[in-house]
């Protein structure tokens, strides 16, 4: 993954705006955002812990653990927790570093996410989601500054949009089991482009 300095943009209702100089940013949060918020760059939300309502433009969705939530670019978005124990991780990537991502796996699968109005979220495996915990905590480990910083949020982001691709493009679906992705990865390319 190529990065760069890209500004990320978001403004609450009340249009304050909220920078962040970079292509990625990583948090993983234990409290809710209730206020109707947009902004410029992409979300991806994982429920590690509790439910939650979000809402997303005209629509809402209970969102329990081991889902995952994308955000696009200028989706107006809320979350509230109903669950007294919470957590959630939140990654925002650039719409730079999506596109190029994306457009790796499919030429028209970045057009498709930005131009569609659907509310795309999907469960994972519980293993799959611990193992993004321990991404996330990996990368906290480090300064953003550092090399090992840097690779344990790309491999996180990396992981997120293989989801994303799989289930948006194909149809898979977690089960209790741990799936092979890479091997079905290859098949799904082949029939994503028949």
């Amino acid at each position: 993954i190529l990065l760069t300095t890209t500004i990320l943009l978001c403004y609450d209702i009340n249009m304050k705006i909220h920078l962040c100089d970079k292509d990625f940013d990583l948090k993983y949060n234990f409290e809710d955002y209730p206020h109707m918020h947009a902004h410029s760059y992409w979300e991806f939300l994982l429920v590690t812990e509790g439910t939650y309502l979000h809402r997303l433009n005209a629509s809402s969705a209970f969102l329990t653990k081991n889902t995952i939530q994308l955000i696009r670019p200028a989706d107006a978005h809320s979350l509230h927790s109903l669950s007294p124990r919470m957590g959630h991780i939140n990654l925002v990537v650039s719409s730079d570093v999506m596109k190029r991502q994306l457009d790796l796996l499919a030429p028209d699968a970045y057009e498709s996410l930005i131009s569609s109005k659907d509310d795309i979220h999907f469960t994972i495996a519980d293993s799959v989601c611990k193992s993004y915990v321990q991404k996330t905590l990996s990368a906290g480990q480090f300064k953003e500054d550092e090399p090992q910083y840097r690779f344990w949020i790309s491999q996180l982001f990396l992981s997120f949009v293989k989801d994303l691709f799989y289930q948006r493009f194909c149809g898979l679906r977690y089960g209790n089991q741990n799936r092979r992705l890479n091997f079905l990865g290859s098949r799904c390319l082949k029939k994503y482009k028949e």
